[in-house]
């Protein structure tokens, strides 16, 4: 599901995500494709980067889009290029770029943010205005953070990848058992429901980020997610993080998990076309991973 540019749009003039009219107003036209991602870089980098609280505005400003990300998955292809633009952007004679200072920890809060959908108590939910639920947010969100894993640079992969690993391996390496640990009482989600749609997100870190994901060395990531790299799971006793044959069983436990009962008819999907891309990065030649284009659900 995704929300209309119309309804989202007049939905943020009440100014929730801290953003200020010329983050909303940039979004706006670039949208509407009246200027290029790297023009409206160079307008919110000036707004920025001219302005007293800096950190504060670009902190705002992440957080409109990345719910922008979450909102509207039919502009998410956008976003990405914009989000490239401010990376490759010069330093404003005032200062250094602000916004690209502030992107990895906003991201990471975003990330966090669209987790914990499952964990709300389902005495103290509202239906949110634009009808999404928060299934329907964690899923849009990671296929946006899959496609700039794809499509940016090492940063990218050593701040989002590492991540795109955990959710993985948490999808895919634990029971509905573990699931449903994890619940509140009165969850408004079910053990069911919420194994489904992390094994969705995992099949679109897939889909749309893998054939970066299945050439990536976990040095990569740097010493200090050692640890986290190599703990353990319900499933997984073998090589730490990223490997050849732990590709070759989450492809196995996709295709098992596929056929459970409690999965539901749209995961069903995205999960089919992950198996088929694990085993077409796993055959094509090293040199030709990272030019193979990313599939799209």
């Amino acid at each position: 599901m995704s929300f209309s540019l119309n309804a989202w749009f007049e939905s943020e003039k009440t100014g929730q995500w801290g953003a200020s009219p010329v983050h909303t107003n940039t979004l706006d036209v670039l949208f509407y494709r009246k200027i290029s991602a790297e023009h409206a870089a160079e307008r919110l980098l000036s707004d920025v980067n001219l302005r007293d609280s800096t950190q504060e505005n670009a902190w705002g400003f992440w957080n409109l889009l990345f719910h922008a990300a979450a909102s509207l998955p039919d502009h998410v292809d956008v976003l990405v290029q914009l989000i490239l633009a401010i990376r490759q952007a010069e330093a404003s004679p005032e200062g250094p770029n602000k916004l690209t200072q502030s992107l990895w920890s906003s991201w990471d809060d975003a990330h966090s943010f669209y987790y914990t959908w499952r964990t709300l108590d389902s005495s103290k939910s509202d239906l949110s205005s634009d009808n999404l639920t928060g299934a329907d947010r964690w899923i849009n969100f990671t296929s946006f953070s899959a496609k700039l894993v794809q499509q940016g640079d090492e940063m990218f992969m050593r701040e989002c990848g590492i991540q795109a690993f955990f959710d993985i391996r948490d999808a895919l390496e634990t029971t509905l058992f573990s699931h449903a640990n994890t619940l509140l009482p009165h969850s408004i989600t079910s053990a069911e429901e919420c194994l489904t749609t992390d094994i969705e997100a995992a099949a679109c870190w897939i889909i749309h980020g893998g054939s970066k994901l299945q050439s990536v060395s976990n040095e990569s990531f740097g010493s200090g997610w050692s640890r986290g790299l190599s703990r353990k799971t319900e499933f997984w006793d073998g090589e730490p993080g990223f490997s050849t044959d732990r590709w070759h069983f989450w492809a196995q436990r996709l295709e098992t998990l596929a056929k459970e009962e409690f999965m539901s008819e749209r995961a069903k999907e995205p999960v089919t076309k992950a198996v088929k891309l694990i085993e077409e990065v796993a055959r094509a030649p090293i040199w030709s991973i990272a030019k193979e284009p990313c599939a799209s659900i």
